[in-house]
């Protein structure tokens, strides 16, 4: 049981799902065959990926009808209900987990005594700001966290106590309090900061410091990679101003807190509405830069998938022609590995025709995207395409639900 994980722990790498699904069955049967309980304990269960949750979730539901294995999921209460919908109340209890204005209050006094030096700040300015954080964030330790941060960064005691005066209420006003500070940058460290926190919020998946910093050297105009344009951990970290963190263990950087996540992502007040572009723009050219050789062959693929996923969820139109244009660079100018990781990306058939003939690999491209103005663009030229090329196009959009696609094929 244990061999599986320690040869992951070795590689760096991390099972995929039906992997580790397979290693928590050989842990079950296990403990059925020798009268033990299976405990399976799954931490922050809100930070998977939607559609990964679910599956997940009705994996272990299965395991509830056997009597070896006992459950504890950690969550945020936002999933609350999607857990419930598939877990009977009476299977088992919830414990609601909040922090109280003593936690708030010891937090705030362990962040003092580590961010100033000894005998820089009196123990009535101290207190003071212990006190009127912990009053003001009504069990919010975001708020806290972001104000500390905010108050700290005063050059005096005056002003720190006129920034305790003056303190937003409310963690939508306290994150746009830290954005305002972030615009108060350098025009360099303000970008930085921006692009950071844009890709953290939206990536494909939690990034490796390294990853990170490699897509954020990146710039529109590159023809190759330049490594003189890579910035440092520390710096991207510091721009940011805390609303950026890195998980030491994995060394994965993400948000600092979920209702930052939850503040970005509100239809009301969208902080990077063309988020999604700018980034498949960027996962493009690194996909251009990356060679495609054995040592490179993880990453290259997922510069591929999240090219896909981001190129998929850029909602404006004009984002669109660009699209079109990647596409087309893509057929002829990137490597043919490009070609060969979408195809495995998409499960795409016929797969010997699509990398000797480009012309279809595009059409199918749009196929699967379903984004009309794409597929339009891409669609001129189907009298070159055979019979047998439109009907796979036709089948790749109608396995992933584009109805609009597949009708034009029907119309035409």
């Amino acid at each position: 049981m244990i061999k599986p994980l320690e040869n992951y722990k070795k590689s760096g790498k991390s099972p995929d799902f039906d992997a580790a699904c397979e290693i928590m069955t050989t842990v079950l049967q296990f403990c059925s065959e020798s009268g033990k309980t299976a405990w399976f304990v799954v931490d922050a269960l809100d930070e998977f990926r939607t559609e990964h949750r679910k599956s997940l979730l009705k994996y272990f539901r299965g395991l509830l009808n056997l009597n070896s294995a006992k459950l504890l999921f950690t969550s945020r209460p936002n999933i609350k209900s999607e857990i419930q919908d598939l877990f009977c109340s009476d299977m088992g209890k919830t414990i609601d987990i909040v922090a109280h204005d003593e936690d708030i209050g010891e937090f705030v006094r362990a962040y003092i005594e580590k961010s100033c030096k000894p005998n820089t700040m009196t123990d009535s300015l101290k207190q003071e700001i212990i006190s009127k954080l912990t009053s003001k964030s009504e069990g919010m330790s975001l708020f806290a966290f972001l104000q500390i941060e905010r108050t700290l960064g005063m050059t005096s005691p005056r002003k720190k106590r006129k920034a305790l005066e003056n303190l937003p209420t409310g963690i939508p006003a306290a994150c746009d309090a830290s954005f305002d500070r972030i615009g108060l940058l350098g025009e360099d460290q303000k970008l930085l900061a921006l692009k950071t926190i844009k890709w953290v919020h939206l990536a494909l998946r939690g990034l490796k410091v390294e990853e990170l910093l490699q897509y954020l050297a990146i710039k529109d105009d590159d023809t190759e990679f330049d490594l003189d344009n890579m910035t440092t951990r520390q710096k991207m970290l510091d721009c940011c101003l805390g609303l950026v963190t890195v998980d030491n263990e994995t060394d994965t950087v993400r948000l600092v807190h979920y209702t930052l996540q939850e503040y970005l992502d509100s239809p009301t007040n969208p902080r990077f509405p063309k988020g999604h572009a700018d980034i498949a723009h960027t996962c493009f050219l690194q996909c251009k830069f990356m060679q495609f050789n054995m040592y490179r062959i993880r990453w290259a693929k997922f510069y591929v998938k999240a090219w896909l996923h981001h190129t998929q969820h850029a909602k404006d139109p004009s984002f669109f022609d660009s699209i079109t244009a990647m596409i087309s660079q893509a057929q002829f100018e990137c490597p043919i590995k490009f070609r060969e990781y979408t195809i495995d990306t998409l499960r795409m058939d016929y797969y010997k025709n699509i990398l000797e003939n480009p012309y279809p690999w595009g059409l199918y491209l749009a196929c699967y995207l379903g984004i009309q103005q794409i597929f339009h663009n891409m669609f001129k030229g189907a009298e070159n395409f055979s019979r047998v090329q439109k009907s796979y196009a036709l089948t790749v959009a109608v396995r992933h639900a584009h109805e609009n696609i597949a009708q034009i094929f029907l119309d035409n």
